[in-house]
This record gives structure tokens, sequence and C-alpha cells, in this order.
């Protein structure tokens, strides 16, 4: 990918899925306002909603990032993992 991988959404199919312009393996990221209003906010509630349903919290808005510690276990990626791979299927 373009520039490598920056952000943890990019390592994940559909990548990114905030931005709606995506050519081949050329991303148009978010870095505006002008593209943030391209942004597609009811498909993100859908995924955080699908997601607080799976026990998974992340931040109210989609330009947020969330965060790994090492008080998070493997299971708990693993459920993460699951969770957002579930949810993902769900608005793409």
């Amino acid at each position: 990918m373009p520039g490598g991988v920056n952000s943890p959404v990019r390592a994940f199919n559909p990548y990114p899925f905030f931005t709606l312009n995506a050519e081949g393996s050329k991303l148009y990221d978010v870095n505006n306002y002008k593209s943030a209003q391209l942004c597609d906010k009811d498909k993100f509630g859908t995924y955080q909603i699908d997601l607080l349903n799976n026990n998974v919290f992340i931040p109210p808005s989609q330009f947020e990032t969330c965060f790994l510690s090492t008080s998070h276990s493997d299971e708990d990626i693993q459920s993460t993992i699951e969770a957002m791979d579930l949810a993902l299927n769900e608005i793409s």
C-alpha cells in the first residue's frame, strides 16, 4: 500500500471502511473537511452499534482511533477481531 500501513484499520479488508474513494491499492484518505463530508456516517453508526452489541467499545467518532494495551488478553484481541469482522461484513 502506498506509504505503508500506518493505521490498524488499513490492515483488514475492506480497508479503510471510512473511505469512499479507492482505486486498486491507491487509497484516498480522509484528511480534510471536504473529504470527511464524503464519509458514510450511517454506516459507521451501524458498525459501532454492532461492535457494542458484541461487547467491543470504540470511540464514538469515525475519525478517532482505537488503542491496544498490555492489559488486553489474547482472548480479548481475538474476540475483538471476530466482532469487527462480523460488523464489517454487516455493513459491506
